[in-house]
């Protein structure tokens, strides 16, 4: 962990991205111009107010080559109706910068880890530099969160707790501090999002999701590791919003079981907002049962994220929004 912490102090350029080094001495390419700034795009005017930091793991939702700079600028975009996005920054290992190149996503903050080890330390970073957003002027809310513990927190992955876990089993410990920890600030999450406001369906989208708080964090990843760092900013009064390949769309109808979801699918094309597209959205996000997700029960809102369909002849784009008013049922996200 101690490794990661010098890579979150890079301010986004607006002329290029940055690109910090990670394991390698913090080398750092790119800069020059001014900072970059997203101007938010919410008709509620209250989301300017609010301080909103973009956390995205690139290993686990992946622009295409070439689709970069749009990816990201859609990204911001999204995370800019929630409110003034402060900067973006993406998390990767080497081996998926080699295939692409965020260089070309302007305003895009880029940590570049050596993932040598176990594998987990891209969400080790990632983590990490969410975790220090939390402290960041934390509203503190329900149960103690303050001093030595909380500057203290330890992020692991559910690999590493099974790890451990084993390790303990033969020390005879029946359970770790990495295991205890996870569940503790799963119960203070808890604690501070019953201390807001209650949301309904019928609520404004983004006022449904924020209920009141000052700052968004937005992560972008499919990868229920995240949900410990997720009930960490949570208990530090942070609206957290995921978004990420939840629908898991069909791309073409031979798995379809019913004759007329095969003919919903084979009609819906392969680009755009069409009608017959949405509808197959809907129907896959009431078979998954959102709420069930358990990276979505660690979170205040959903944008999904559709990585293989084209829009304006771009791969990727977010198509739809949940929160838990809504129970399993999806929205329209209006861009």
């Amino acid at each position: 962990m101690k490794r990661h912490t010098e890579a979150m102090t890079v301010r986004a350029r607006a002329s290029t991205s940055t690109t910090t080094r990670v394991g390698d001495g913090g080398r750092r390419r790119g800069g020059g111009g001014g900072r970059a700034r997203v101007v938010a795009s919410s008709a509620n005017t209250r989301a300017a107010r609010v301080v909103v930091e973009v956390f995205w793991d690139v290993d686990n939702l992946c622009p295409s080559e070439g689709c970069e700079r749009e990816v990201a600028r859609r990204l911001t975009r999204a995370a800019s109706a929630f409110g003034d996005v402060r900067r973006c920054r993406a998390f990767a290992n080497e081996e998926t910068m080699s295939r692409i190149s965020l260089e070309r996503a302007v305003g895009v903050e880029t940590t570049v880890v050596d993932a040598s080890g176990m594998g987990d330390d891209v969400d080790d970073a990632l983590a990490a530099a969410a975790a220090a957003f939390a402290r960041e002027g934390a509203e503190t809310t329900g149960a103690e969160t303050t001093g030595a513990e909380t500057s203290a927190f330890r992020f692991s992955t559910r690999r590493r707790r099974r790890a451990m876990e084993m390790e303990a089993v033969a020390s005879e410990e029946a359970e770790t501090e990495a295991t205890r920890e996870a569940a503790r600030w799963s119960a203070r999450a808890r604690d501070a999002r019953s201390a807001l406001p209650s949301a309904y369906a019928r609520d404004e989208t983004v006022e449904a999701i924020v209920r009141g708080r000052s700052r968004v964090a937005v992560i972008v990843t499919s990868d229920n590791d995240m949900t410990t760092v997720m009930d960490y900013l949570s208990s530090h009064g942070v609206a957290v919003v995921v978004i990420g390949n939840f629908a898991n769309v069909p791309r073409a109808a031979g798995g379809m079981k019913t004759k007329t979801a095969k003919t919903q699918v084979k009609s819906m094309g392969t680009s755009g907002m069409t009608k017959e597209y949405w509808e197959v959205v809907k129907r896959e996000c009431e078979k998954r049962e959102l709420s069930r997700l358990k990276l979505l029960q660690s979170c205040d809102g959903a944008l999904l994220f559709d990585p293989n369909r084209t829009f304006d002849d771009v791969a990727g784009e977010i198509v739809g929004v949940w929160f838990p008013a809504r129970g399993s049922g999806v929205g329209r996200w209006y861009g």
